[in-house]
């Protein structure tokens, strides 16, 4: 077995080991926060479709809700029929844990023939199938 020091030892790097991780968390988010701000500038200029899904992206792993929420709403009304958007929204949903919206949002997908490419196929499969 290991003798006292190293017992020691083990605790202590495991310690730095998650204060890293902490920082390394901490450090995200700050920069997420400004990438959102940067986006949300460059949105108020320049309204295009790549922006907008980053945008919806970093606010979900942000976990603001509300906010991926209102840039979805926004995408809809621009880009209603882009696969990518029907993505996020399903992935907003699960995120949410809310199965009944989500099967609302599939049934219109298939109503309104929304196209889906076998990579956003694989993403949703598990969605898909049920």
């Amino acid at each position: 077995g290991m003798n006292k020091a190293e017992k020691k030892q083990v605790k202590k790097l495991q310690e730095e080991y998650l204060q890293q991780g902490l920082l390394e968390k901490q450090v995200e988010h700050m920069q997420r926060n400004q990438y959102t701000q940067l986006l949300q500038k460059k949105i108020k200029t320049d309204m295009n479709f790549h922006s907008c899904l980053c945008l919806a992206d970093n606010l979900m792993k942000l976990k603001d809700y509300s906010g991926a929420q209102q840039i979805l709403d926004v995408i809809d009304k621009k880009w209603h029929r882009r696969e990518e958007y029907w993505v996020r929204k399903i992935q907003l949903f699960a995120e949410q844990k809310n199965g009944r919206a989500i099967q609302a949002a599939l049934k219109q997908m298939k109503e309104e023939h929304i196209y889906l490419s076998s990579k956003s196929k694989e993403v949703l499969a598990f969605w898909l199938d049920s």
